[in-house]
């Protein structure tokens, strides 16, 4: 594990306490690939696919803001925005200002991969899986309500984490925590606060980016789980339309493929990271 620093007074007026550390890991050497995790989740969810691909590339995750052993940060900084300039600086940390081959999103983190895109971020290769890219509708009432779902999270984390995972599946909201129970995984929403992922949840699900995509020079490949709860199959056509990518159904999955498939999950991924273009 390796720390990055960056000094918000980049990304904002507001006055900040100077550099944060940003939790960073690494796997292998190659061709240089960065994984973004999503909500309630940290770099921890790619361990499997980082040691995998670390076989043929060098594979870079890290842990945003508020998420896994990267500390809080003002809310006023808790944007989208502001977490796609943050990976923007670390991807040119990592390329010395070259083209990244592989960039890969996964929910939230797709949607900053995308916001990346529209920077004209260069990357050769983009994959976005479960990317919620139009208004997700069932969470809005709850979304609208950060105190409501700084509360339930709150009180979620009091639990023991063999009570967590059960209790995972009893409602939408609360599901939206069960595929961060990754194998060899200790990460409990204690890595969690609670009070920016009810920011951050309220952004997500606001932020429509079909309208404002183009195609791009980068090959994209959109991932979309057969049964994803919370993106639909027509968003992530759409999407795959719009960028003149590549659209691939995963069969028998929901909203986290790279937990419930891994083997399956890793050879995708490498294949389009390789150039292969056939799905």
């Amino acid at each position: 594990m390796e720390r990055f620093f960056i000094d918000l007074k980049n990304y904002h007026e507001v006055s900040t306490n100077g550099k944060i550390p940003i939790l960073v890991r690494r796997w292998g050497h190659g061709p240089r690939v960065l994984l973004v995790h999503g909500w309630l989740d940290s770099s921890l969810r790619w361990t499997d696919l980082g040691e995998r691909l670390g076989r043929h590339y060098e594979v870079w995750a890290l842990d945003l803001p508020s998420f896994g052993q990267t500390p809080a940060i003002s809310l006023d900084y808790t944007t989208l925005e502001i977490y796609a300039a943050i990976l923007a600086e670390f991807i040119l940390e990592i390329t010395n200002e070259q083209e990244l081959h592989g960039l890969l999103g996964h929910s939230m983190g797709a949607q900053l991969s995308l916001l990346l895109l529209k920077r004209m971020l260069p990357a050769k290769r983009v994959i976005v899986c479960g990317a919620p890219v139009a208004d997700v509708k069932w969470l809005h009432p709850v979304a609208n309500r950060p105190k409501l779902v700084t509360n339930c999270l709150s009180a979620f984390k009091t639990l023991p984490i063999g009570l967590q995972i059960p209790l995972v599946k009893l409602g939408k909201l609360i599901a939206l925590r069960s595929w961060t129970a990754a194998k060899n995984e200790q990460q409990t929403l204690a890595d969690v606060d609670v009070r920016a992922a009810a920011t951050l949840l309220k952004q997500v699900c606001a932020c429509d980016l079909l309208d404002d995509l183009e195609p791009c020079s980068a090959d994209v490949l959109v991932i979309h789980g057969q049964y994803d709860p919370y993106v639909s199959r027509a968003a992530s056509e759409c999407l795959a339309e719009r960028l003149n990518g590549l659209f691939y159904k995963f069969q028998g999955s929901h909203h986290a493929p790279m937990v419930e498939k891994p083997e399956r999950f890793y050879h995708v991924v490498k294949d389009f990271l390789d150039g292969y273009r056939e799905f």
